[in-house]
């Protein structure tokens, strides 16, 4: 079911905090200027050349593979994620595309706690920060969104992340390539809850 950004950021904060009723009208507030911010993240995303490029050779390079092929790549991922040697996860980690988008969480003042490109098969083309795994298509975050009209989001709930000590929230929205209007991808922009 699609949801308008402003009631689905409704739904995830109301769903993730047991709200009493005079705290509803805070999340309600809260929404919006997550929804403003998110916004605000995918004009500048948009504005990011080297994201597109990087997106659309991803999604040729991978647009072949199949599930089993992709579940592999994925194992390996997860193998490589904190070993001195890791040629699959350097290869999205330290392209100009992941560049860009450590930029922009460096320049959120906290709010970002990360950004993930993932491309048609809902594999990362470009992080601002290592993910714990390569595929993001069997997750929400991708299903829910790739291939869905602009505009849409989908919401996590909030969760406390012990790595850093925060009460975070992931919004996503499809990736719409600018020079074909065809669905290529979908972006997760992970943020600070407590800030909003």
């Amino acid at each position: 079911m699609l949801k308008t950004p402003t009631r689905a950021l409704r739904i995830g904060f109301l769903s993730a905090l047991a709200l009493s009723a005079g705290a509803a009208s805070a999340a309600n507030q809260a929404s919006d200027a997550v929804a403003a911010y998110v916004a605000e993240l995918q004009t500048e995303l948009a504005a990011q050349a080297v994201v597109w490029r990087t997106l659309r050779m991803s999604g040729s390079a991978h647009a072949a593979l199949s599930e089993d092929e992709i579940v592999a790549l994925d194992q390996q991922w997860r193998d490589q994620v904190g070993m001195a040697e890791r040629p699959i996860v350097s290869a999205v980690l330290d392209n100009d595309a992941s560049d860009a988008l450590r930029m922009m969480q460096e320049a959120s003042g906290g709010r970002v706690t990360e950004i993930i490109v993932m491309d048609a098969k809902g594999l990362n083309a470009a992080v601002s920060a290592v993910t714990s795994d390569f595929w993001q298509g069997d997750e929400a975050k991708h299903a829910e969104t790739f291939g869905k009209p602009a505009g849409t989001l989908h919401v996590s709930e909030i969760e406390f992340d012990d790595s850093s000590q925060t009460y975070q929230m992931q919004v996503s929205a499809p990736l719409i390539d600018p020079m074909t209007d065809a669905a290529i991808g979908a972006v997760t922009f992970g943020l600070n809850a407590e800030m909003f």
